[in-house]
């Protein structure tokens, strides 16, 4: 009955392909499931259980810090190699992770995408080409690729490079004009564009930005504000990419580099709109100022900018740009020319942008991806509902965890440290998906968002973990190295504190350095 119960679960969740795999890795997890194993004192040796009780009373003493007395703390070390906990506390409880949501839409990724997937954004027309004129509209057809013209996954190219290719392929058929539209399909993904529990105060910047199954360049547009050489003057503007899908309103000032008293310089965009406004004073001489600013309505962003670059090369577009839901006919692909496909790199190049760099725009839209390919619907419940079962199948209780995104931006999520290190376990004890998860995590020391902590200590290259935060929530989740060369997986949440976070980041990096250093003999 057992058996039976599980394979209803992953035939509902995932049907077709997706089952077999899920049988799979069921039961390669089933012996790595989320109970935790705690070795009665009795199976140490002495020198043994005073080393574990050391390493307790130093964590313990980190807790009571000034900084962090007053904050809620969850940790749970686990042994990869025996299972034991070597320290606990509130593994059970609920915290906000921040961040290490990210972990979750990981493991969710690898095990229901596999690391061979690869996202295909598709030109179409339904136009005829006759001569230098093809009558008809052009048709990108989005399946939630983050990557396209992406800037974090290509810093060196342009986000506008991404159409080069299919302007190439009008060019070569000697088309000059297009008459017709531009049509942008995004219903892949459903029409809703933010998950619950994102603050509003947030849309603007680059941390928020909307999701849509068309993306393109990030969602964002990159805007560079210089100082003018003549003082009262307007600083000079640069948006990237050029496009006039976003329009500017520059009353910023600039002023003597003497001056002392000055208006920070804000960079920001009216709610609803994509007018990008610049406000405040820069000196003379100073350095730019950088913002990634959103924009409304992504896929007409990218259908927009490809007009441009169309228009660029010298081919005319006399109609405008549209959303397929616009159309009172939704394309049929199948009656269709196919003009072209753009693919992503595959999955596991993702999750490097994804943990490495805590990219939230890549973590929704490869969360919304399993939603579909999984459930058949690209919203967030059904991703909530694919990751609950998934967790489920690794042996946490469905009711552990509350999971409103994928990114851990949303202050609606809940996880448990048992619950994480859970995950990291099971990541661990798979041979195919544990080394694309692990190269996907920052190292303590060398790259990502762990870049510049611990470097030059102990903990430098054997620290692989995601850092998480939000106002109030520090978190570090992931696997490390003791002086015996034990490994564990650990996880280290703090909720609840009113000092500067940059005090919680020094205390939980003095637990890792702690256990790095930790030896049982």
């Amino acid at each position: 009955m057992y058996t039976k119960t599980r394979k209803n679960t992953v035939s509902v969740l995932f049907g077709g392909r997706f089952a077999t795999l899920f049988l799979i890795m069921f039961l390669s997890f089933a012996s790595s499931s989320a109970q935790t194993v705690t070795a009665p004192s009795g199976e140490r040796t002495k020198s043994e259980q005073a080393a574990i009780e050391a390493l307790g009373k130093d964590i313990d003493l980190v807790m009571k810090s000034k900084y962090a007395d007053n904050a809620l703390w969850g940790i749970t070390i686990q042994s990869l190699k025996s299972g034991e906990v070597i320290y606990g506390t509130n593994t059970k409880k609920s915290f906000l992770p921040a961040s290490n949501m990210k972990l979750i839409t990981s493991a969710l990724a690898l095990v229901s995408l596999t690391p061979t997937f690869q996202y295909s954004t598709g030109l179409f027309t339904n136009g005829k080409f006759t001569k230098k004129v093809m009558t008809g509209d052009l048709i990108i057809r989005g399946a939630g690729d983050p990557t396209f013209g992406s800037t974090a996954m290509y810093p060196d190219k342009e986000p506008s490079s991404v159409f080069k290719q299919w302007v190439d392929t009008l060019l070569k058929r000697g088309i000059e004009k297009i008459e017709g539209n531009i049509i942008v399909d995004d219903t892949y993904f459903t029409d809703d564009i933010y998950p619950l529990g994102w603050a509003i105060d947030d849309a603007p910047f680059y941390y928020a930005t909307q999701t849509s199954a068309l993306s393109f360049a990030d969602n964002v547009v990159s805007v560079s504000v210089a100082p003018n050489a003549q003082p009262g003057s307007r600083p000079f503007v640069a948006i990237i990419p050029e496009t006039d899908y976003v329009e500017r309103e520059n009353t910023a000032v600039t002023i003597p580099s003497e001056d002392t008293s000055i208006t920070p310089l804000t960079i920001s965009r009216t709610m609803g709109g994509n007018e990008i406004a610049i406000s405040g004073e820069i000196p003379k001489g100073s350095k730019a100022v950088f913002e990634q600013i959103t924009v409304e309505s992504p896929s007409l962003y990218a259908g927009t900018v490809y007009k441009e670059e169309l228009q660029f090369a010298g081919i005319a577009v006399t109609g405008g740009v549209l959303t397929s839901r616009e159309l009172k006919e939704k394309p049929q692909y199948n009656s269709l020319t196919h003009l072209g496909n753009i693919q992503s790199p595959p999955l596991p190049e993702l999750l490097k942008v994804m943990n490495k760099r805590s990219n939230n725009f890549f973590a929704e839209q490869v969360f919304r991806t399993v939603a579909k390919e999984s459930g058949g619907k690209g919203d967030w419940k059904t991703g909530a509902d694919a990751a609950k079962k998934y967790l489920a199948l690794i042996g946490i209780a469905d009711d552990r965890f509350a999971i409103a995104d994928g990114s851990g931006l949303s202050r609606m999520n809940m996880v448990t440290p048992d619950g994480i290190v859970a995950i990291l376990r099971a990541m661990q004890r798979d041979a195919k998906l544990y080394p694309p998860f692990l190269e996907s995590l920052p190292v303590m020391g060398k790259d990502g968002t762990l870049s510049d902590r611990l470097k030059g200590t102990a903990a430098e290259g054997k620290v692989f973990a995601k850092t998480g935060g939000l106002t109030g929530v520090r978190s570090l989740a992931g696997y490390c190295t003791d002086a015996d060369g034990e490994q564990f997986a650990f996880c280290i949440i703090t909720n609840n504190f009113t000092s500067p976070m940059k005090e919680i980041t020094a205390l939980q990096d003095s637990i890792a350095l702690r256990l790095v250093n930790f030896s049982r003999k």
